[in-house]
């Protein structure tokens, strides 16, 4: 289900923060860093915290230097964050990662693993993006397959990632215990918000380098007909 426009050869890797700090970094989130809303000037990193903590993100364009640092946002537990970068040139690499403190604890922030991205690209210039859908996450789905695919994704240095829809699957899935789709609709918040978080912890596998687009599927719950014949 995977497609993409081939386009110029790929970017090279980047190195990564010390193990043990970005460990110490996921201990803190409830959701990992995904990239959203790219232009030619800029990009939003978000994330979700899983306790009280201070997070901001710096950046540059070669891998280890980082020569600017956003503002610091706060977040409380189970809340997401956004981190706006802005003033970056068109139509260039980049590299960032976030940095994390919890509050009301001492000692420096800690530092999460450094990932990439890519301005939007000058009119008339090629680039390369991904097309998903119906991941699902059912019984007929395969998550190691998916991963794969999600892998294999990100290994081709995309520009930007588009799923089609029937992600969440709300309207007929639901976890219920080690069951990730015990195939009943969602009726409250808790199980719409259960299978959501449990889509974007594949998402956030790629997404932290390849900006994430969603579409609403038939099957992501907003079928009004369901609830009360209105819509």
């Amino acid at each position: 289900r995977s497609l993409s426009c081939r386009r110029r050869p790929r970017r090279g890797a980047t190195a990564s923060a010390p193990l043990a700090s970005i460990a110490a970094v996921d201990d803190l989130l409830a959701g990992g860093e995904v990239l959203s809303r790219p232009t030619d000037q800029g990009v939003t990193v978000r994330a979700i915290a899983a306790r009280p903590l201070t997070a901001s993100v710096e950046w540059g364009t070669a891998p280890g230097a980082y020569t600017r640092t956003s503002a610091s946002v706060h977040a409380a537990a189970g809340d997401p964050f956004d981190i706006v970068l802005t003033g970056l040139a068109a139509d260039s690499d980049y590299v960032y990662r976030l940095r994390v403190a919890p509050d009301g604890e001492p000692g420096a922030p800690q530092s999460g693993a450094e990932h990439t991205f890519h301005t939007q690209r000058r009119p008339g210039s090629a680039f390369t993006f991904v097309v998903q859908a119906d991941p699902h996450l059912d019984e007929n789905s395969n998550p190691d397959v998916y991963v794969q695919a999600l892998t294999n994704a990100l290994a081709d240095r995309p520009d930007f990632l588009v799923d089609l829809g029937d992600t969440a699957m709300t309207d007929r899935c639901v976890i219920s215990g080690p069951d990730s789709c015990s195939r009943e609709r969602a009726t409250g918040y808790e199980q719409v918000a259960s299978r959501n978080a449990l889509m974007r912890s594949y998402f956030a596998r790629v997404a932290h380098s390849l900006p994430l687009f969603l579409v609403l599927g038939n099957h992501e719950g907003e079928a009004g007909w369901l609830e009360n014949g209105s819509a």
